[in-house]
């Protein structure tokens, strides 16, 4: 059993999955530091979730103001460190203004959320035996052909065409898998129309 995001790393290093899983192994977090890209990437991952849920139909640009105030207490949270207050947050209102656009524009064409922050499984069998694929996806809509969209938000670095082409970022096309198979809780079986990071 299995995470697509772990998939990457078994690809790269399959001993730091064994030191992780096997071991037990875990790096300790340095004291006193600021926000990190992990803990930075689940803030934007609960706004833009807490956004699109609330606003499950069509968008217009006066939502921005909503996409920002639900930043804003999110942020909150965070702002008693410099690093957020300075740097984070203005960056974050960049940020709304370019996903409500695009947001925006992808509904227009037809396209509804069908599942956020949604769990799904995939079981294969294996030389072992059966085997269990599991994901959270970011985003996942249903186009107006009736096919899915599949969303990854990166506040890190997107991997290159050529990563993904040699199969070293997996995770799109491993939750793929999971949703033509109807894997994903509450959203059936459906061709994958697209696959995109969002950074």
């Amino acid at each position: 059993r299995i995470s697509v995001s772990r998939v990457e790393t078994l690809i790269r290093d399959p001993y730091a999955i064994y030191a992780r899983r096997i071991l037990g192994l875990r790096r300790l977090d340095p004291l006193d530091t600021e926000i990190g890209p992990a803990e930075r990437g689940s803030v934007i991952h609960k706004i833009l979730e807490e956004f699109v849920r609330a606003h499950p139909l069509q968008l217009t640009l006066d939502d921005l103001a909503a996409l920002r105030e639900i930043g804003r207490r999110h942020f909150d949270t965070l702002l008693s460190r410099p690093g957020v207050r300075a740097f984070w947050k203005p960056r974050f209102d960049d940020i709304s203004d370019w996903f409500l656009n695009w947001d925006l524009q992808i509904r227009r064409l037809g396209t509804v959320p069908a599942g956020l922050e949604v769990a799904g499984t995939r079981e294969f069998m294996a030389p072992a035996g059966p085997f269990m694929l599991r994901a959270i996806a970011d985003r996942i809509d249903r186009t107006a052909c009736g096919g899915l969209a599949i969303y990854d938000y990166k506040t890190g670095g997107n991997p290159t065409a050529a990563q993904i082409k040699a199969g070293f970022a997996p995770q799109l096309p491993l939750e793929a898998a999971i949703a033509q198979a109807g894997g994903f809780a509450g959203i059936g079986p459906a061709e994958v129309a697209k696959l995109a990071f969002l950074r």
